[in-house]
C-alpha cells in the first residue's frame, strides 16, 4: 500500500508534456526579447560613436585646439567624480535588479532602485557644491589654467544628472533592457548634445557652448533614462511599496 501512494506521488511530481512545452515556450520568448535588446543595443552602440565623433570634431574645428583641450581636462575631472559618487552602486543596480526580476519580488525590486538612486545622489551633490568651491583655486593653482575656472563649474553641475543615469541605465539592463539602456548612453545623451553644438555655436558660444551642450544633453538624458524607467515598469510601480534589504 505505502509503495503504491508513494508511486503515485512520484507520477504527480513529474512534469508532463504541457508544462514541457509552456516551458519552452517562455524560454524561447525570453530568448527572442534578449536577442532584440542586444541587436538594437549593439547598433545603438555604433551610432553613438559615430555621433560623438562628429561633436568632437565640430567642437575641435570650431573652438580650436586650446579650449578644447581645458574642456576635456574639466571632463576628465568630472568623469572621476562620477567614479567616486557612484562607488559601484549602478553595478549593484544591476546585479540585484536582475536578481529580484527573476524571484518576480517587485517591492525589493523597487526598493534597490531607489536606495541606490538615493546612494549616488547625495554625494553626488556634495562633491558637485564642494568642486564648484573648489574651481579657482583647482584651475589656478593646481593646473594654472584660469579658463578651467568657468568650464570646470559649469561642467560639475552634471555630476548628479551623471551619477543618477548610470544607476537608471544598470537598472534597465537588470530587466533585460539592453536597447533602452544602451538608447541613453549612445543615442539621446550624444544625439542631444551634436545638436545642441550645433545651435549654441550658431548664436556665437563656443567653449560655453560646448560646456552648456554637454551639461543639458546629461540632463535631458536623465529624464529620459527616468521616464524609460517607468514606462516598463508602469504595470507594478506606481502600486508596489518598496523594500529596502
Amino acid at each position: 500500500m505505502e509503495c503504491t501512494t508513494h508511486t503515485a506521488d512520484v507520477e504527480e511530481l513529474k512534469p508532463t508534456r504541457k508544462d514541457a512545452q509552456e516551458s519552452d515556450a517562455t524560454y524561447q520568448q525570453e530568448l527572442l526579447k534578449v536577442s532584440k535588446n542586444a541587436g538594437l543595443g549593439g547598433g545603438t552602440i555604433v551610432l553613438g560613436i559615430l555621433l560623438n565623433y562628429a561633436g568632437t570634431v565640430l567642437a575641435t574645428r570650431v573652438i580650436g585646439a586650446d579650449a578644447w583641450g581645458v574642456f576635456f581636462l574639466a571632463q576628465t575631472i568630472l568623469v572621476n567624480m562620477v567614479l567616486f559618487a557612484t562607488l559601484g552602486l549602478n553595478q549593484g543596480a544591476l546585479r540585484y535588479v536582475a536578481l529580484y526580476q527573476g524571484r518576480n519580488d517587485l517591492a525589493r525590486l523597487k526598493g534597490t532602485v531607489l536606495y541606490c538612486l538615493k546612494r549616488v545622489l547625495v554625494p553626488g551633490v556634495v562633491m558637485t557644491l564642494l568642486i564648484f568651491a573648489l574651481a579657482p583655486a583647482i584651475a589656478d593653482g593646481v593646473f594654472k589654467q584660469p579658463e578651467l575656472n568657468f568650464a570646470l563649474r559649469m561642467l560639475i553641475l552634471a555630476l548628479p544628472f551623471w551619477t543618477a543615469t548610470e544607476v537608471m541605465t544598470a537598472s534597465l539592463q537588470g530587466l533585460r533592457l539592453i536597447g533602452p539602456s544602451t538608447m541613453v548612453r549612445y543615442g539621446v545623451q550624444p544625439g542631444l548634445r551634436l545638436v545642441l553644438l550645433a545651435l549654441l555655436f550658431a548664436v556665437g558660444l563656443r567653449l560655453a557652448g560646448v560646456v552648456l551642450a554637454t551639461v543639458l544633453s546629461m540632463t535631458l538624458a536623465t529624464g529620459y533614462a527616468y521616464w524609460k524607467l517607468r514606462q516598463v515598469s508602469r504595470g507594478f510601480w506606481p502600486e508596489t511599496e518598496p523594500v529596502f534589504e
